[in-house]
């Protein structure tokens, strides 16, 4: 096996535990085990576009989510990571 098949190998298994750690996630949530603040600011959702975190939550369907982040003119398609700490906050007020 070449180094570039190792490092592709070894970058698809990173890759895999990233997706599995977001569907965890979106499972606890869903579930009811954590709330929508802690899964916003947990560390593993970072790489979870908004839009897909907030419809895991049961009572947000597809509408109540795209007219949130419409009306805090936020895309939906953005990533945790990629939100501030006002941005979260505001998105727990409207959905509070």
């Amino acid at each position: 096996m070449t180094a570039l098949m190792q490092h592709r190998l070894a970058a698809l298994e990173q890759a895999n535990i990233a997706r599995f750690a977001r569907a965890g996630v979106k499972r606890e949530l869903r579930a009811r085990e954590i709330t929508l603040e802690q899964a916003l600011f947990d560390p593993r959702a970072s790489g979870c576009p908004i839009y897909d975190l907030l419809i895991c939550r049961r009572g947000i369907g597809d509408t109540k989510a795209k007219r949130t982040l419409m009306r805090l003119r936020i895309r939906e398609n953005r990533r945790c990571r990629e939100l501030t700490d006002r941005e979260k906050h505001q998105i727990l007020w409207e959905l509070s």
